[in-house]
């Protein structure tokens, strides 16, 4: 028999829910997340069986402690944006209760921020990250400063097991290939290993594994643009969620 079938899987998402369009790129600071666009997402995580959620671009704790209310989690952690002039540049880690323990990377180098969350009975540990654009920087200087963060993440404590997130970045960028020098491996590609480079709007949206998670790997995918509307017709979202299935 197969020794796999026994396995539990687990699923989580990465998702970048655009402050829940309490705003478009035009109005800083955002406002507060639409009630609507919060029901939508976590119909859509139930109706895609989310175990676990990873999301980036929530504006405050009130917006997160929203989601992770509106989603029934068990527990719930924010991280804030670290410069002051950018804190709605958050980021969220939805958990069953009482599995895990998660805290904010802090690091000076930091614009956006960034979780680690460990799992209390195996130390696996995720971090959830966003890295920054290219909004404020032009591409070859945004590419080294997001190297830097990805490194002061990466480094702070030991090696994640998971790296997630919003990367900002392009394939072929600095940031996928200091993870593949780290010995990771892109959920997507080994779902995929044919497909070359994915359509948008992946924008820079994935999942990485460690080699010592690697065997654990089951299946990654994407949740598709016309799943995630509101039966007004509107996105939810500008990102696709991405979703990763790990035998536990």
């Amino acid at each position: 028999g197969c020794h796999h079938c026994a396995a539990v899987i687990m699923r989580l998402v990465t998702h970048n829910v655009y402050w829940c369009q309490g705003a478009s790129f035009g109005t800083f600071p955002p406002a507060a997340p639409r009630a609507e666009i919060i029901a939508g997402l976590v119909a859509l995580w139930r109706q895609w069986q989310i175990d676990l959620c990873c999301l980036q671009e929530l504006q405050d704790t009130d917006a997160a402690r929203q989601v992770a209310t509106a989603a029934s989690a068990g527990d719930w952690w924010h991280a804030p944006g670290r410069l002051v002039e950018r804190p709605h540049y958050g980021v969220a880690i939805l958990a069953p209760r009482g599995s895990r323990q998660a805290h904010t990377v802090q690091h000076p180098c930091l614009e956006r921020s960034a979780l680690r969350a460990t799992r209390s009975r195996d130390g696996l540990t995720i971090a959830n990250l966003h890295l920054r654009s290219n909004r404020f920087a032009p591409k070859p200087v945004a590419d080294v400063q997001r190297l830097e963060e990805l490194r002061a993440i990466l480094e702070q404590g030991t090696a994640p097991d998971l790296v997630l997130g919003d990367f900002n970045a392009r394939l072929g960028d600095a940031v996928w290939q200091e993870l593949r020098d780290r010995g990771y491996h892109d959920a997507m590609e080994l779902a995929l290993p044919d497909a070359g480079p994915l359509p948008g709007p992946m924008k820079g949206d994935r999942l990485w594994l460690s080699a010592t998670l690697r065997p654990q790997f089951r299946a990654a995918g994407t949740i598709p643009v016309e799943a995630a509307r509101l039966p007004s017709g509107e996105g939810l979202s500008d990102h696709l969620a991405v979703w990763l299935d790990l035998a536990v």
